[in-house]
């Protein structure tokens, strides 16, 4: 039941995406890589109410360190680290999405079977429910209303049904996944956790219905219509909120205190991911290509002979690599290569000519570069000194530490939600998806129409 899945939280500090039931996923670049907690915690076992007593000692640089407080004097009792990996929205989005619930006619008639994929009802099953987690419903409709925004935008992108009807059921797992681990954590900090922390993630969620509405110019009646308007309830986020605050305060005194970077394990990882802290050494220069293949190789060599004495003599040598070029791109960039002209040091594909440009100095030429099939004439513009931001840097060591410590975190939060997986009961297992792929297979013509 562990699959991978963006989740945004719903809390009262803003909005982040975390990791929900496994790793982030989608990311244009590679994220660096994640140290297991074995690395750096106490191997001290995790049961299923986590850590009974802190053992959270730092390195020498951070020995004495005070954490810092992030929350107000009665939210203190939710460490930093589990607050930055479990934030949340604190208003609606700017873009209405559709209601959870379609207009539909009786709930109890049933569900027109899929067919080719799209039902023709115009009502679907509300109430269905899609699996039971320890005796708790997940209902389908509420599994709708978390990814209709997302699935609507994918209906009008989708090249067909079936392509979108996969990825919808991929949406559609992930969500249930979600749910599921929501339920198992709230139920292990209600069964846990004492009354005076129950009541403070009480206070905690009042303050954030305090906060809605004075964003709403002190009116609830306006902060419920802009929830309402997302096809959410007032009383339902409130309700959502409360259950996360509690499982923030429940991670902060099970999990938080296992969490044990020092000083070694930050200089550790900075050495291991150097190039996210430097700047590489890099040139910026022009290139004219001769084709020799075409032109034949002494007519080749003679203009580019020809190019040199110019633009040694003074010529523009960008206006050069602009109208005697044969390479139709450095024809177009007017000579320049790389991004915004810079080449770091060692990634031209032309080896020979990036060593010559090397050994110049600013505004020098090199002589003509004979590779047999072409021509070569560079010329350097401007050098950048390759540097690093140093590991003795405050700045940078506090970044290293709040990111160890959340990388942490969700780590030994998925070996958590397993544990509390492996003694829970889900029934049916594997849960009856049909119902919820016909519900949105009845919306996916209304998605589809264009907005007027």
């Amino acid at each position: 039941m562990m699959m991978q899945r963006k989740k945004m939280l719903t809390g009262a500090l803003g909005s982040v995406v975390v990791a929900g039931a496994a790793t982030m996923i989608g990311c244009a670049t590679q994220p660096p890589p994640t140290l297991p907690p074995s690395a750096f915690t106490d191997h001290r076992p995790l049961g299923e109410y986590g850590a009974e007593n802190p053992v959270d000692r730092t390195g020498p640089q951070y020995e004495g360190r005070n954490e810092p407080s992030l929350l107000a004097p009665q939210r203190q009792a939710v460490s930093p680290a589990v607050q930055n990996a479990m934030p949340a929205p604190t208003m609606p989005p700017t873009q209405p999405a559709q209601p959870a619930v379609a207009e539909s006619t009786s709930a109890t008639r049933p569900a027109t079977g899929p067919g080719s994929g799209i039902s023709t009802s115009q009502y679907q099953i509300v109430g269905t429910v899609v699996t039971n987690v320890n005796g708790k419903p997940i209902f389908a409709d509420k599994i709708l209303s978390r990814i209709e925004p997302a699935l609507a935008a994918a209906a009008r992108l989708s090249p067909s049904v079936e392509a979108f009807q996969t990825q919808a059921a991929k949406e559609a797992h992930d969500e249930l996944a979600n749910e599921i681990n929501d339920e198992l954590e709230f139920a292990a900090a209600e069964r846990s956790l004492p009354k005076a922390d129950q009541d403070l993630a009480a206070r905690i969620t009042t303050e954030w219905v305090n906060v809605q509405v004075r964003q709403a110019g002190g009116s609830e009646a306006v902060a419920r219509q802009r929830w309402a308007q997302q096809g959410v309830s007032f009383e339902e986020i409130k309700r959502q909120q409360y259950r996360e605050n509690l499982v923030r305060i429940y991670y902060t005194k099970r999990i938080y205190p296992l969490i044990h970077v020092t000083a070694d394990d930050m200089r550790r990882y900075y050495e291991q991911n150097i190039r996210q802290y430097a700047v590489a050494a890099a040139v910026k220069f022009r290139v004219i290509r001769i084709d020799a293949a075409t032109r034949g190789h002494a007519q080749a060599i003679e203009l580019a002979k020809s190019l040199y004495d110019r633009a040694r003599g003074g010529a523009d040598f960008a206006e050069l690599a602009a109208k005697d070029n044969d390479d139709p791109i450095l024809k177009s960039t007017r000579g320049s290569v790389g991004i915004d002209g810079w080449m770091e040091k060692g990634a031209y594909a032309q080896e020979d000519v990036e060593r010559e440009v090397w050994k110049l100095k600013p505004g020098q030429i090199t002589d003509p570069i004979d590779q047999g099939n072409a021509i070569y004439i560079a010329k350097l513009e401007d050098i950048r000194t390759g540097k690093a931001q140093p590991f003795d840097d405050l700045d940078l060591q506090e970044k290293i530490y709040e990111l160890l410590r959340r990388q942490q975190f969700n780590e030994l939060r998925q070996q958590y939600l397993q544990n509390l997986m492996s003694k829970s009961v889900i029934n049916p297992d594997p849960p009856d998806m049909a119902p919820l792929m016909d519900m949105i297979m009845q919306k996916y013509p209304r998605w589809t129409r264009q907005p007027s």
